[in-house]
């Protein structure tokens, strides 16, 4: 009598089961593999978009300390005027001096591009950073520049910094005109401007700030 052997195999309903097991685990492991590979775009565009913002931040903050002079002061935008060739005179704004150099720098920032240009001369704006928010409180955007002075005997309240309001409400004549803006007889004696901004990509930010301080200022 022959010898009868039964095969094993799999059913119609087990055979289903493995296939849709397997196609879970693909799908679960094709979606991190997706998600890992997105996070780490995104954290290579912030990386990026923080170097070289970095690199425009570090230029508006280096040409302000070389400064001698602000002659426009304003919350989103200020001008100052810096003696490249120390020959002792600006180059009046529009021209250049005899480098080749633009000595009358404006420094602005845009809300609606979120960006912060360098305009010099007829030049077009030059982009320093990109992807630039202002900070906010109670939903109002706040100064991205602000001033100080080194003129102590205007600090009304004593705390080591005389602020452009305290020039400005001073009632000295000469140094404040008690107008609410810092111009006019404040603007030769500023000295300090800071800067307080977000920089934001990819859904994360990192806040900036810094202060500069005129070393040549006359």
């Amino acid at each position: 009598m022959a010898d009868r052997r039964e095969e094993a195999g799999f059913t119609l309903i087990e055979v289903l089961m493995a296939l849709m097991i397997f196609g879970f685990v693909s799908t679960s492991f094709y979606m991190v593999m997706f998600q890992t590979a997105r996070g780490s775009q995104v954290a290579q565009d912030v990386a990026k978009t923080t170097q070289e913002s970095q690199i425009g931040f570090d230029r508006m903050v280096r040409d302000t300390r070389q400064a001698q002079d602000i002659s426009q002061a304003g919350p989103y935008s200020y001008t100052i005027e810096v003696d490249f060739d120390g020959n002792g005179t600006i180059a009046p704004a529009g021209t250049t001096n005899a480098q080749g150099d633009y000595e009358v720098l404006t420094f602005a920032y845009d809300d609606a591009t979120h960006r912060i240009t360098l305009t010099s001369g007829n030049l077009a704006p030059q982009t320093l950073m990109t992807g630039v928010y202002c900070l906010t409180s109670g939903g109002v955007c706040k100064p991205v520049f602000d001033y100080a002075s080194d003129h102590l005997e205007y600090d009304a309240n004593h705390d080591g910094v005389t602020t452009w309001q305290e020039l400005d409400t001073s009632g000295v004549a000469g140094v404040g005109n008690n107008d609410g803006v810092p111009d006019g007889p404040e603007l030769p004696l500023l000295s300090i401007v800071s800067f307080q901004m977000r920089l934001g990509a990819g859904g994360r930010s990192v806040t900036m700030s810094d202060q500069a301080q005129l070393r040549n200022q006359v």
